[in-house]
């Protein structure tokens, strides 16, 4: 899945373990050849550090966050005709355009972590029955052009 041999990618693994980034999954049995592991937190928190290394880590995994959620999407729409019309009728994208301050957008954003975190992985240890992994994305930035150019240098 991510082009790596089994032994780069458990090397990895455990070193991710090691500061408390990944562990194995629970209830997984190791068979020697599988070992699942699991995130142990539900994203990255970059509010509290505005210096040149936290904004170029912060771009960084947002690009890549943004091409994975890409990807995904590419890979749903490649192979959704075989899923169930149960799944196919409520998935998709859904795009807005909103026209909000800074302070009305956080304030959104907020109310919809909070409608969201209770289903996100590892928050919710058990999946119900009949329960898939969805992939919600949310993207909120100013559309530099349409109402000025923000971020463009004179």
């Amino acid at each position: 899945m991510v082009g790596e041999s089994a032994s780069n990618c458990s090397w990895h693994l455990r070193a991710l373990a090691k500061v408390g980034l990944v562990e194995p999954a629970e209830g997984a049995a190791a068979d020697g050849r599988t070992r699942p592991w699991q995130a142990t937190a539900a994203g990255f928190d970059f509010s509290g550090d505005a210096g040149p290394a936290a904004r170029l880590a912060r771009t960084a995994v947002e690009g890549v966050s943004a091409q994975h959620a890409n990807d995904a999407f590419h890979r749903y729409l490649a192979r959704r005709d075989p899923l169930p019309d149960a799944w196919t009728d409520v998935s998709g994208a859904h795009e807005y355009a909103l026209d909000v301050t800074p302070d009305e957008l956080r304030a959104l954003i907020d109310q919809l972590d909070a409608l969201i975190r209770p289903y996100v992985r590892p928050i919710r240890k058990r999946s119900p029955e009949g329960g898939e992994i969805v992939h919600v994305t949310l993207r909120a930035f100013p559309d530099p052009g349409v109402r000025g150019d923000h971020g463009d240098a004179a």
